[in-house]
């Protein structure tokens, strides 16, 4: 498994469970087919926000009792297929095609 270490930004207690919203740092440049893809579609300004982005906003959930704070620096256990991308405009999930 692998994990992401980052720090809570905001928790929210919804009774059975807790989010909790981690900034983790780092970025990946984007790959020539990411980028010839952008180009394609026209999204340059897309583009340009990725290539700049030093960090991710991932929200994971919590069993209450764990006692996530905001200001905590945590290390998130991440199993291979668990993550879920949405768009941030719509909020729409974005799921691989087949």
């Amino acid at each position: 498994m692998r994990a992401l270490r980052g720090r809570v930004v905001l928790c929210e207690a919804l009774g059975s469970d807790s989010l909790a919203h981690v900034v983790v740092p780092g970025s990946v440049p984007l790959s020539d087919a990411q980028v010839s893809l952008a180009h394609d579609v026209d999204e340059t300004v897309e583009i340009e926000d990725l290539a700049r982005a030093d960090s991710a906003t991932l929200i994971a959930r919590f069993d209450p009792r764990a006692g996530v704070r905001e200001e905590d620096e945590i290390e998130l256990g991440v199993p291979p297929g668990s993550l879920l991308f949405y768009d941030p405009e719509t909020g729409v999930a974005l799921r691989p095609t087949r």
